[in-house]
């Protein structure tokens, strides 16, 4: 009797998802470049600029990954190590790399924000406080010369490095976020960027709670389907609860994202989707639920390697083109498998201090 409750203990579903997280960041760990960065995306004709801009967009969402288990700068263990070689990266590229690389996408000043807040909540030092700073000005000085959180370097333009500069949901969605953690870390948010990142869902958001996938597209398409922009639209009530918890917008995309839930799994990025999910669904009090729809799924997407796998893999009838996880990399992956089986979530929603409705 004793051996049998040996066995059944020994293979518990709890030991079992240890054991994964314990590959993925092993996986993590090695994965780390010599000079502290991830790459993801070969870097081909970046390489003369200083690498691809993913590479600092992975590294971001590695730290964070690391620091949701446990990882600190100040320790010595492998995920220590990792993550303070990940600070060292991101820190140089916000305080002088920037000034130089080839693009400065939206996306990259989000999300070296979100990691540098969370490290500073976490050890506090004025070198953070200083690249937060810069992070808010890079994003301020995007928007306010070209009308809109996307992709691109705004002194380059005629680089055409993506699709522009449209105004893009998804990009708005993690502004959002990153403004949100900035701001609890202690930094005073200018009240213009909060005004103008929460009154972005008003122009894009359809009555039934789907965003659009730009301003533009609020007047050309009936819904957000026509894009493939459930995905999008489930992320975006992250985005609303930190910044507008009392706004309308954000109550109908409560009601959206749980109808919806299922369908984040869509366009482009479901990783990244899936982890703005998953800690929406923490700030609503009901990781419980999300867990019991994911966490199996999540699971069965690591390979044996410890890293994460794009969730078209092996044929699935997931919509044609739409999954580009695998093309940004395993690391990239693998970080927002870590990140949605962090031990424990957000239980504090981050809000500004300056109040929106």
């Amino acid at each position: 009797m004793n051996a049998l409750l040996a066995v059944l203990l020994f293979s518990s579903p709890a030991q079992d998802d240890r054991k994964a997280i314990d590959r993925g960041l092993d996986c993590l760990v090695k994965a780390q470049g010599a000079d502290g960065s991830w790459i993801c995306q070969q870097d081909g004709n970046f390489a003369r600029f200083g690498g691809s801009p993913t590479r600092v967009f992975a590294t971001s969402l590695a730290g964070w990954a690391l620091l949701e288990h446990g990882a600190r700068p100040s320790g010595t263990a492998p995920c220590d190590v990792a993550v303070r070689r990940a600070r060292d990266y991101i820190l140089a590229y916000i305080e002088e790399g920037q000034k130089t690389r080839l693009a400065n996408p939206t996306w990259i000043f989000a999300m070296s924000g979100v990691f540098i807040a969370r490290l500073q909540g976490i050890e506090r030092s004025d070198r953070n406080l200083q690249a937060m700073r810069t992070t808010l000005r890079c994003l301020e000085e995007f928007v306010e010369k070209t009308d809109a959180w996307g992709h691109g370097r705004i002194d380059r333009p005629n680089l055409k490095l993506s699709i522009g500069y449209n105004d893009l949901a998804a990009a708005n969605n993690w502004v959002c976020v990153a403004l949100s953690e900035i701001a609890r870390a202690g930094i005073e948010v200018p009240a213009p960027m909060l005004r103008r990142a929460v009154g972005y869902f008003a122009k894009t958001q359809y009555p039934s709670g789907g965003l659009a996938y730009n301003i533009e597209d609020r007047g050309k398409q009936a819904n957000e389907t026509t894009t493939l922009g459930e995905g999008r639209s489930v992320a975006s009530l992250l985005a609303l609860m930190r910044l507008a918890p009392k706004s309308k917008e954000t109550e109908v995309a409560k009601g959206y994202a749980r109808k919806n839930l299922e369908k984040v799994i869509t366009h482009h990025t479901p990783w990244l989707h899936l982890v703005a999910a998953g800690f929406a669904w923490d700030e609503l009090g009901e990781r419980k639920a999300f867990d019991a729809q994911f966490r199996r799924k999540i699971l069965e997407h690591q390979d044996q390697d410890g890293s994460a796998r794009p969730w078209n893999a092996g044929g699935n009838d997931f919509k044609a083109m739409a999954d580009k996880d695998g093309e940004i990399g395993k690391p990239y992956m693998t970080s927002c498998f870590l990140l949605l089986l962090r031990p424990s979530g957000t239980k504090t929603p981050s809000r500004p201090s300056t109040p929106t409705k």
